[in-house]
């Protein structure tokens, strides 16, 4: 889990990316990306197992003593949405608005109400931007 030092900025009620130019399906695969490989966007984290189900992907990861996680992650391609749920009932929201061409990402209660999200900015800055760089690498 990312721990952050006492005055590091959170996240609070979201982090967005600049905007990312790549064609929609680039970014699309690279949202994607961060789904399979969760180690290449987030240090901390190594991916156990992942099993599709059709309607949701089910995910296990480790993220450091004793964090083992079990997420299923619902994928909309047409909305440009991935929500991560794990069994609390939160979700880590990442969705790409076609119009701005900017990704964001955001904690939710599964009622769609934003949460503050108190996790280092800078970490979660970091994942979009590495999913940016990879849409835009792709689409060369």
């Amino acid at each position: 889990m990312p721990v952050f030092k006492e005055g590091e900025e959170l996240v609070g009620s979201g982090v967005k990316s600049q905007r990312i130019n790549a064609p929609y399906d680039a970014i699309w695969d690279a949202m994607m990306d961060s789904v399979y490989h969760p180690e290449k966007y987030l240090s901390f984290m190594k991916m156990l197992s992942i099993e599709d189900h059709g309607d949701h992907i089910v995910r296990v990861s480790w993220q450091g003593d004793p964090h083992q996680t079990t997420e299923k992650i619902y994928c909309d391609k047409e909305k440009g949405e991935i929500k991560f749920s794990a069994p609390m009932k939160v979700a880590i929201v990442h969705r790409y608005n076609r119009d701005t061409q900017v990704l964001e990402e955001w904690l939710e209660l599964k009622t769609g109400h934003r949460l503050p999200w108190m996790v280092a900015k800078s970490v979660i800055v970091a994942s979009i931007q590495k999913t940016k760089e990879l849409a835009e690498t792709q689409s060369k």
